[in-house]
């Protein structure tokens, strides 16, 4: 290819596709490698009798008979629920809780806002420095 100087739309169009050209061989050689170690992992796994079951899912969003006490807490599914393991009542608490979850049924909210806030407060203040600034975290 000979591009003129005069025309640097020309130019700038010839670059652009010979990145992209450049870019889409380096996804397909990509993608062909993580189809190889995919393939790999499953074989290892059904020689070593594991389920084999190599997934880019997590194991939380998976339809696994796994329980998960925050994905359950934290999804609403009505006004009150009841714990799938140790059978008590829950109810739907929208307030002050990351968008809302399930708590114990009883649950007075302004009580635990305080008690929070205390907890906070008092956390901050063994934080505290002489002249008022805060230690860095650990």
């Amino acid at each position: 290819w000979i591009i003129e100087e005069e025309n640097s739309d020309d130019a700038k169009f010839l670059a652009l596709t010979t990145k992209l050209e450049q870019n889409q061989k380096k996804l397909e050689t990509t993608t062909k490698a993580l189809k190889d170690v995919r393939q790999t992992m499953q074989q290892h796994f059904s020689s070593s009798g594991s389920s084999g079951n190599v997934s880019s899912k997590s194991k939380a969003s998976s339809t696994s008979s796994a329980f998960s006490e925050k994905v359950w807490r934290t999804t609403n599914k009505g006004p009150e629920a009841i714990h799938p393991k140790t059978q008590e009542k829950f109810v739907w608490c929208g307030l002050g809780h990351a968008g809302g979850c399930y708590m114990p049924e009883g649950h007075n909210h302004e009580q635990w806002a305080k008690a929070k806030k205390e907890k906070k407060r008092m956390f901050n203040e063994k934080r505290k420095l002489e002249d008022g600034d805060f230690k860095p975290a650990a």
